[in-house]
């Protein structure tokens, strides 16, 4: 009888955090259950999982085929490989990067104390979407960071631009010809892939007054300053 020490049950998944942990093997007769704390890097990132599982003694080399799925789905999230963990008595190791590394021999003898554990751990995977303009412009919403699968909501941020109306976001990247407007302040979506929104601007056109234009000029006894137009009211004023 081949023996495993692995921490989770066969094919589950569970999560902690960000992450998900998945084990493809099963544990025979354990001789301990609990929760596994274990320290991981994912890359530069120190990562601390709480793992329940069981565990057996290693009486004799054992094979262990640590390949595993590039996404597992848990409670409707996707989680995506990272790397494959083995946690020695007294810290963890990272092992391969690659999730179909496949089956390794291990020759270590393990105690009642001293278990070894095999997981294989995932991160939550995620799009990000971020609003851009071809032209300089102020209050740019902020990117959005998306989880697979859910929705987006465009936010209510209208940017700004001298001399030039927003009309909405695009996810074309051109500007010629005048790309349609795909989404607009509070509408949703769902991503597929991490994308930019492009900003879409028309010309201002100040508004024609009516009438006979009578008041539109403010008359002063002694008049000073400068005659400007606005481009926001359409008026001309005295600075």
């Amino acid at each position: 009888m081949a023996y495993y020490n692995l921490g989770i049950a066969d094919h589950t998944v569970q999560v902690d955090g960000d992450y998900a942990y998945y084990c493809a093997a099963t544990v025979t007769n354990p001789d301990w259950t609990g929760t596994v704390e274990t320290t991981w890097m994912d890359g530069s990132t120190s990562v601390t999982s709480n793992i329940t599982g069981s565990a057996v003694q290693f009486t004799s080399p054992v094979t262990v085929d640590m390949s595993a799925p590039t996404e597992v789905t848990k409670d409707g999230k996707t989680y995506e490989f990272v790397t494959h963990v083995i946690r020695y008595p007294g810290g963890s190791v990272e092992y391969n990067r690659t999730a179909a590394c496949g089956r390794l021999t291990f020759n270590y003898k393990t105690t009642a104390s001293s278990f070894v554990f095999f997981f294989t751990a995932y991160r939550k995977k995620t799009y990000t979407v971020t609003f851009k303009s071809h032209d300089t412009a102020g209050n740019m919403p902020a990117p959005l960071t998306v989880d697979a699968g859910s929705e987006a909501t465009i936010p209510q941020t209208v940017p700004t631009m001298d001399g030039y109306s927003f009309d909405g976001w695009t996810k074309s990247d051109t500007t010629t010809p005048t790309p349609t407007v795909d989404y607009l302040p509070g509408d949703t979506f769902t991503p597929e892939h991490s994308m930019s929104l492009w900003a879409i601007w028309s010309e201002y056109v100040p508004p024609i007054p009516s009438g006979s234009g009578s008041g539109l000029l403010a008359c002063v006894a002694t008049p000073s300053g400068s005659l400007a137009f606005s481009p926001t009211t359409g008026f001309l004023v005295y600075n």
